[in-house]
């Protein structure tokens, strides 16, 4: 089988390791948000994880919040 799925960000699997290295799970990122008032569920993040969706400077700056990091870490 042919994969046409092309990765639409370069973040994803960068913030996944991270959300993982603070042992939370793509739920406990969601409820996180959601106590902050914070739109990101756990459907969206696990399409950002994986590439799936394009990621904005403001979802960039929401999931450093999130996962009290700073947003240049995304990137190493």
């Amino acid at each position: 089988m042919i994969e046409i799925t092309v990765r639409k960000n370069i973040t994803g699997s960068r913030i996944k390791s991270i959300r993982l290295s603070k042992e939370l799970s793509q739920q406990d990122v969601d409820r996180i948000a959601s106590l902050q008032g914070i739109d990101l569920t756990r459907s969206k993040l696990a399409k950002i994880e994986t590439g799936m969706i394009r990621v904005t400077d403001e979802t960039l700056r929401d999931l450093s919040i999130v996962l009290d990091v700073n947003v240049n870490e995304f990137f190493e």
